[in-house]
């Protein structure tokens, strides 16, 4: 009977007289273990949003806002911040995703379940390129509720058949630009307009772990 040792001798013998010089490569290769995905999900298996939205414009810190008081008082010395203020008000409504449990087509009738609800989230601070310096600025939205001004939390496995899919995560997207009116106390002109980007809705991605241990 031939011993483990002979045998694993004449295995790389063997192996080396097919594959010349690159037999211990592979020979190594064969034998390292197998690398594990070092990538962890929070407990509640979330990914965070900010990282695959790029949420640049819509400042996330818990951050305490400005005085009301000063708000008003700017709003009340800029008379084009009031007319643009009103103007938003008239021109953007509350952000509404209704869904169905059922639609009808070619005379058939689907029933259909919501993969990744959305959660609507009032938008108070962002962040905004001051026009002097560059810098950003981390600005409020002036009287957020009047301006409606939403954004799609998601940040949940996405649902099917009433069960959590693995590595399956909703994820904020439909992104839209709109104009909000945001007091900078930093700016020359306090109550000023801003172009911002938004997420209005949630869709379901499937993550893949790509960064392994050493």
């Amino acid at each position: 009977m031939i011993s483990g040792c002979l045998l694993v001798l004449l295995l790389c013998q063997t192996v080396t007289a097919f594959f010349g010089g690159g037999a211990f490569d592979m020979f190594k290769l064969m034998t390292q273990p197998v690398q594990e995905p070092a990538c962890i999900w929070d407990l509640d298996h979330r990914v965070p949003e900010a990282t695959p939205l790029g949420h640049k414009d819509i400042c996330l810190d818990n951050l305490p806002l400005y005085s009301q008081t000063n708000i008003d008082r700017a709003l009340a010395k800029d008379r084009f911040a009031r007319s643009f203020f009103q103007t938003l008000k008239r021109l953007y409504q509350p952000m509404n995703q209704t869904y169905f449990s059922q639609v009808s087509y070619g005379g058939q009738v689907f029933d259909y379940e919501d993969m990744c609800p959305v959660n609507p989230r009032l938008v108070e601070r962002v962040n905004v390129p001051n026009p002097r310096t560059g810098a950003i600025d981390i600005c409020n939205i002036v009287n957020p509720y009047e301006q409606n001004i939403y954004r799609a939390e998601c940040g949940m496995n996405c649902q099917m058949n009433g069960q959590s899919a693995v590595n399956h995560f909703c994820v904020p997207d439909g992104y839209i630009e709109r104009y909000a009116l945001v007091f900078c106390p930093s700016s020359l002109s306090q109550c000023r307009p801003a172009r911002i980007k938004i997420p209005v809705g949630c869709s379901c991605k499937k993550y893949t772990c790509l960064k392994y241990l050493n």
